[in-house]
């Protein structure tokens, strides 16, 4: 009775720490221990400077691992990205695969200009990494996928799939449940931006370094995708001095030519 007791208590602690990572839940916690350290001063006005349609069109998904009470202040990352200038930055649970997947296939169906950012932190590296494989099965590019501690993370194929335009591999020292550095610490991943801090797991996402790389990262794709925009508009643009509509401009006999035996005198046809 003991046993099965504790095993109800355990099962209910456990629900309820999954329900604390839900999105609805997602703006409370114990980030106030991890307060985020500001960006340099340029990487800020680099961000400024970038043109606001581009911005609109940067999809970031940031993925929580084992993190409920939110110790690592992920959700202070995702309020600053957006302060920054860029709305489409996503919150997402550990759990949350289905929903983050489904919102990827609908913007990739309405939007031509979307740049799709994953992000993982701890656990949810595992998570990123799974969604940019299956992503791979639906020819659904993926520009950048970031690990942000990712102690599973090794230096193989599935780690940088063909579809994703960049790996970004941010690491620190290894969670202390994970052996700190003694057993899992990650993997230095081969044709990818390689960034390692000495810090500690939980104090990872709000270091200085990783909001700088995450938001040059951001801007770089926005700058790409603002400049895609500007050269379909002018591509659709008529050239100086080129009428709309040629066929128009064309006189008539032009438009619909007459058969003639010379100039000015209709054809007659032979009795």
């Amino acid at each position: 009775m003991a046993l099965r007791s504790s095993l109800l208590l355990f099962y209910c602690s456990l629900g309820a720490l999954f329900l604390a990572a839900s999105r609805s839940n997602a703006q409370v916690g114990l980030g106030f221990f991890h307060p985020l350290q500001a960006c340099d001063p340029e990487v800020v006005k680099t961000c400024e400077t970038v043109p606001s349609d581009g911005k609109e069109h940067v999809h970031t998904f940031i993925v929580n691992g084992l993190d409920p009470l939110q110790l690592a202040n992920l959700n202070g990352m995702t309020a600053y990205l957006r302060n920054l200038g860029f709305p489409q930055t996503h919150y997402e649970p550990l759990l949350g695969y289905r929903s983050t997947m489904r919102q990827i296939r609908e913007i990739h169906q309405n939007d031509p200009d979307a740049k799709i950012v994953l992000v993982g932190y701890s656990l949810g590296a595992q998570v990123v990494r799974r969604l940019a494989n299956d992503l791979e099965k639906e020819n659904i590019n993926v520009d950048r996928l970031v690990y942000l501690g990712g102690d599973f993370i090794g230096n193989t194929q599935s780690s940088r799939p063909s579809n994703v335009g960049k790996v970004v591999n941010i690491r620190g020292h290894g969670s202390l449940f994970s052996g700190y550095d003694l057993f899992w610490n990650g993997a230095e991943i081969d044709n990818a931006q390689n960034v390692k801090l000495d810090s500690r797991h939980f104090v990872l996402p709000s270091r200085g370094q990783t909001m700088e790389t995450l938001a040059s990262t951001l801007a770089s794709l926005a700058q790409d995708s603002h400049e895609a925009i500007v050269a379909r508009s002018l591509k659709e643009q008529p050239t100086p001095g080129q009428p709309e509509n040629q066929f128009a401009e064309k006189s008539a006999l032009e438009a619909h030519p007459v058969s003639r035996t010379r100039q000015g005198t209709e054809s007659v046809p032979k009795p």
